[in-house]
């Protein structure tokens, strides 16, 4: 019986460790996806030439 209790222990801190695993790595690439689309905006609007002055 105490077995079974320390698998299930384990069970329970690997779903735990996964969760905290997947929320970082969301988080990570959530974090690199804003910074390219921003670094993108920045070099779009850099590159376009400016209207001349009539």
């Amino acid at each position: 019986m105490i077995k079974l209790v320390r698998i299930f222990e384990k069970g329970l801190v690997m779903k735990k460790l996964i969760s905290v695993v997947l929320a970082a790595v969301f988080a990570l690439t959530s974090a690199s996806v804003l910074a390219c689309g921003d670094k993108a905006k920045d070099e779009k609007q850099m590159s376009t030439p400016g209207k001349p002055k009539v």
